[in-house]
């Protein structure tokens, strides 16, 4: 499922490979997954911006 909501696969490829059982219209299927748009990936910050500064 995980592929699925990150677009990492298709329903067809899932359903074809037997890794998803579908009932119904596969394009109803196909538009639940567009309801829900993943926002952009954040950039991740710098390695020094992110470490402890001082000591204790």
């Amino acid at each position: 499922m995980s592929a699925l909501i990150w677009g990492d696969r298709t329903l067809a490829d899932a359903q074809k490979t037997g890794d998803l059982a579908l009932e119904g219209d596969p394009a109803i299927a196909g538009r639940f997954f567009a309801l829900f748009p993943l926002p952009p990936t954040a950039d991740r910050p710098d390695a020094a911006m992110s470490a402890p500064t001082g000591t204790p």
